[in-house]
């Protein structure tokens, strides 16, 4: 309902900036999986936060996250882009394949610029256009 969503908005937003990363992955998640458009200013604040628990997040969380922007239809900007590649790319080896494969739809659909998944000593990695 219009009311809920509207309150939703205004609660999440004003609590984000004492979000964890699960908190934030959770709450991006929901707003993913019902396919809502979230108000811009709402969009913003998220992505400034999970950029800010960018480097606690777990595999999951970071999974769920860019899910849930491509979901929503979200494309975040290539700044935030780079600073999740580079937070992925040090924790590839703890990324599940279900994980990774999720984090590789999710940018693809958000036409994000990975240029190439290649395998190095056994272990997958991807290299962004910033040459990761």
């Amino acid at each position: 309902p219009p009311g809920w969503l509207a309150g939703f908005h205004v609660a999440s937003y004003r609590r984000m900036p004492r979000y964890s990363g699960v908190d934030m992955a959770t709450t991006l998640w929901a707003f993913g999986k019902l396919q809502m458009r979230a108000e811009p200013l709402w969009v913003k604040q998220a992505l400034r936060e999970a950029a800010r628990v960018l480097p606690a997040l777990s595999p999951t969380s970071m999974a769920r996250i860019v899910c849930a922007l491509a979901h929503m239809r979200q494309r975040p900007s290539e700044a935030w882009v780079d600073g999740f590649c580079e937070a992925a790319y040090r924790k590839l080896p703890s990324f599940s394949p279900g994980e990774l494969s999720r984090t590789l739809w999710a940018l693809a659909t958000l036409n994000c610029h990975v240029d190439k998944v290649c395998v190095c000593g056994g272990n997958l990695w991807w290299c962004t256009r910033t040459g990761m």
